[in-house]
């Protein structure tokens, strides 16, 4: 059934089940697609949760048509190619419209940002302009998991302190787009967006992108940014598999290649850092992984700073493309985990902030799995990166942002022998101290130090894991931002960055220990939906 329609409401409201088959939600104007999502569609009465496709940009425009047809898909997913044209239809007639969505939910996180229904991953084209944080991200709004050989959106939110956020009108919708970033047009002070060998330049400040610029030196996931000493645009794109390539522009148009690095998978970041307490600056180059290391970079190529010997936090590889090339394993970790998890990944800064910050948003796989749940993944708090010495050696770090205390609530500080303290709410932000031979509990994860192996065991719900962290008979700082199933752990300054997904969504915070630890928990308000 082709449903001729002119959308009067700004959502198309997709009933969804995971007992159904996947199908394709369609829209065609004069005979051309313009937005295609794969849903796994079903009549309300039998509907497990409810999506939302944002169609605002059609509101009143016609020679639109509707159209729910089979998934193509050649992944290993629930589907029926030769589903019938009856049950398709009856389908389609399950959809309607809507002017509002419900995004209130008990397991939703408070300051985690998460998309209003569907599917996202990647931050893309993260920029400042005119008081207001702009966040791209590659999204499926009607799947709970990713197609990933079906097309992603750039989705598209909006902040005025980098936690209240709200979610638009996508960006780009189709022909689909992979991930990418944003830089300024230094000729005219436009914000542009890069993805897919293409330049795409906006004119209302990021809303809305028209193309003018394409060529192959561009590349995969390019991070462009422009390079002050040169005079020129810097691209870092993805060349082939484990291999990043580095190409030059004076005007957008033309390109040329420069050099290559290798050992580096997806979602480049190449960023100049300075480092705490001295004069000097570094950059620093990551990947997806967010695997990175320390050099410097004339502009033309990224020279490695030489690892330190028998350094005592080697390379953790997160997932199968990390171990591709030899040279991967020489890194330093961006993100503590166990090996075959990989719950950090595509971290990207802002372009264009207003001050010598950089931050970082990064994808949490974090899955909800509680019935009724119309949304899946969210982002990480946004952190502030900086270069320091540590006990580790000079490492980059990573900490939530100031503006997370615009949130702050009630604060209790306890300094007892022994704490065995709950609390009750969604969100908190905990800090601590202690020492060698203590044990701290926050959640479900304890912590101690081995002063003789100069270790730090972390134990849980999943598994224990072992940080090396010379400190000698120091105390330890730590700090954890715990949200809805998401805790975010940094030890430190925050070279070491340990974040970790439960299935449990307690509205309840214990914090055990058994020797005299100084603890602050601090609760926090809701910043996103509210």
């Amino acid at each position: 059934m082709s449903l001729l329609t002119s959308f009067q409401k700004k959502f198309l409201i997709c009933p969804c089940s995971e007992d159904a088959d996947y199908v394709t939600v369609v829209i065609y104007q004069k005979n051309k697609i313009v937005c295609t999502t794969p849903a796994r569609l079903s009549t309300r009465e039998h509907a497990q949760y409810f999506c939302a496709i944002d169609v605002e940009d059609f509101i009143g425009q016609k020679d639109v048509v509707l159209r729910v047809e089979p998934c193509h898909s050649k992944r290993d997913i629930p589907k029926n190619p030769d589903i019938s044209q009856a049950e398709l239809d009856r389908l389609q007639s399950a959809l309607f419209e809507s002017d509002t969505v419900e995004t209130s939910h008990k397991f939703r996180p408070w300051i985690h940002f998460t998309t209003i229904s569907g599917w996202h991953n990647d931050p893309n084209g993260l920029f400042w302009m005119d008081g207001t944080y702009h966040m791209y991200f590659q999204k499926q709004p009607t799947s709970l998991r990713p197609i990933w050989d079906q097309p992603f959106q750039w989705g598209h939110a909006v902040s005025n302190d980098l936690f209240n956020w709200i979610e638009l009108s996508p960006v780009i919708r189709f022909p689909p787009a992979s991930s990418g970033s944003a830089f300024i047009n230094r000729q005219n002070g436009n914000i542009c967006i890069s993805h897919n060998c293409k330049i795409e330049e906006s004119s209302d400040k990021g809303y809305r992108y028209q193309p003018i610029a394409e060529h192959p030196l561009i590349g995969a996931d390019p991070k462009i940014f422009w390079h002050e000493d040169l005079q020129k645009y810097v691209c870092v794109s993805l060349d082939s598999q484990g291999e990043y390539r580095i190409s030059h522009s004076e005007d957008l148009h033309n390109w040329t290649e420069q050099s290559h690095i290798y050992g580096y998978h997806e979602c480049p970041d190449l960023i100049k850092l300075p480092i705490v307490g001295t004069d000097e600056s570094k950059w620093v180059l990551y990947g997806g992984d967010l695997g990175y290391r320390i050099g410097n970079f004339d502009g033309y190529s990224f020279i490695p700073d030489k690892m330190e010997e028998n350094r005592k936090d080697t390379f953790i590889p997160m997932r199968a493309l990390s171990i591709e090339r030899a040279e991967v394993l020489d890194k330093y970790n961006g993100v503590f985990t166990y090996p075959e998890a990989y719950i950090a990944y595509s971290g990207q800064t802002f372009a264009n902030l207003p001050d010598e910050r950089w931050i970082r948003m990064i994808w949490l796989r974090k899955f909800y799995t509680d019935e009724g749940v119309p949304f899946s993944q969210c982002m990480c708090v946004p952190q502030e990166l900086s270069l320091r010495y540590t006990p580790l050696g000079l490492r980059l770090c990573c900490m939530p942002v100031k503006e997370i205390e615009q949130y702050y609530l009630e604060s209790v500080s306890l300094c007892e022998k022994t704490i065995d303290q709950s609390f009750f709410g969604a969100a908190f932000d905990v800090k601590a101290e202690f020492y060698a031979g203590q044990i701290l509990q926050v959640g479900a994860l304890s912590f101690r130090y081995d002063r003789e192996q100069e270790t730090i065991f972390i134990s849980g719900d999943q598994k224990e894991i072992a940080f090396a962290y010379p400190i000698g008979d120091g105390k330890i700082k730590l700090r954890c931002i715990a949200d809805c199933g998401i805790f975010e752990f940094y030890i430190g300054e925050g070279e070491i960055y340990y974040p970790v997904r439960t299935d449990e969504h307690s509205e309840t915070l214990i914090v055990r220990c058994e020797e005299n630890v100084a603890v602050t928990v601090t609760s926090l308000a809701k910043a996103c939906y509210r």
